[in-house]
């Protein structure tokens, strides 16, 4: 479950800034199941960086020595440690886009949250909450084991970002703190 009026503060303070945040976030943890490796290694094929672009990838666990190695060597790459809840909302705001490329995910509660920010998302068809939350006019899916999918899904998303394409869509809006305690209730009330 995700406050979704919460992080729906990244809109407002998106549109108070004129200009377009060439930002790709990524909020994960930074272990092999969430393929951060082959998404350092997608955006540097991109070739964005030369446009301005940038990858912010904001977490912190077992492959974070391995991570920075790697993220020395691109340009435009920015790994972050883990921010506090009450940040989050700053930290969806200078994004355009997000992306969660993970080969195993139950749901995925940071596409809730990026969606409820206004971001536009890249996510694998690992996730869970892929089928739910992720339609043509918020997003794009790839395949998780196939980078050139990836590729392709980055670059779509920035044509998209840059023409002021991006028409997201409230398809978190049931998703909430609200729905989740009324599903309890009545679940309750059953038994």
């Amino acid at each position: 479950m995700v406050d979704n009026t919460f992080f729906e503060q990244a809109r407002v303070l998106r549109q108070a800034n004129k200009e377009l945040n060439k930002t790709i976030l990524c909020v994960a943890r930074f272990s092999p199941e969430k393929n951060l490796l082959m998404l350092l290694q997608a955006f540097a094929n991109t070739g964005l960086a030369v446009k301005g672009w940038k990858l912010r990838i904001v977490g912190g666990g077992p492959q974070k020595a391995e991570l920075e190695t790697l993220a020395t060597q691109i340009a435009g790459v920015e790994l972050q440690d883990w921010v506090q809840h009450q940040e989050l909302p700053q930290l969806y705001a200078e994004a355009s886009i997000f992306v969660l490329p993970s080969t195993f995910e139950p749901w995925g509660l940071v596409v809730n949250e990026a969606i409820s920010a206004g971001l536009y998302c890249i996510c694998s068809e690992a996730i869970g909450s892929a089928p739910d939350l992720i339609t043509p006019e918020n997003g794009l899916l790839f395949e998780e084991d196939d980078m050139q999918s990836l590729i392709d899904a980055i670059l779509k998303g920035s044509r998209w970002a840059e023409e002021g394409d991006l028409k997201i869509t409230e398809l978190a809006a049931p998703y909430t703190l609200a729905a989740w305690a009324e599903t309890i209730a009545n679940a309750a009330k059953r038994q």
